[in-house]
């Protein structure tokens, strides 16, 4: 029986706001609005949301700024209370991580708050489409 015990769009440690933060620069860069550009970009492969709101940008180089400092920047990241004495309980091949952000972004997510790293790992690096929910939004 698999168990999800992590709700989607849920992290065990406080790596979300560093998310908010780079996408709220990012949408100041553009003139965007910044609490709508976080919105729409929860759920989504940085791409996704870069294509999407700025369809004639460059992307790749937009992405790869996004990616970089969503990666630099752990500032909070701590694990959620609990968090670390569960993970540490299961077997590291009986748990995953699945994500819509770049595999770079886990080793700051989870190395600062010292939070064991499962066996599977799925990033936005192994995916050609994102959440099949937050595409539809």
């Amino acid at each position: 029986m698999r168990r999800r015990f992590i709700r989607p769009g849920r992290s065990a440690c406080g790596f979300p706001p560093a998310v908010a933060r780079v996408w709220a620069w990012w949408a100041g860069q553009h003139g965007f609005d910044p609490d709508e550009t976080v919105r729409v970009a929860h759920g989504r492969p940085s791409i996704a949301t870069i294509s999407r709101a700025a369809p004639n940008a460059d992307h790749d180089a937009e992405n790869l700024e996004v990616e970089r400092r969503e990666i630099a920047d752990v500032e909070g990241v701590v694990p959620l209370p609990g968090a670390l004495e569960l993970l540490q309980a299961l077997p590291l091949d009986r748990w995953a991580i699945v994500r819509p952000a770049p595999s770079g972004s886990l080793t700051c997510a989870f190395a600062p708050p010292g939070l064991p790293e499962p066996k599977f790992i799925v990033t936005s690096d192994d995916i050609t489409r994102g959440n099949p929910i937050r595409s539809r939004t």
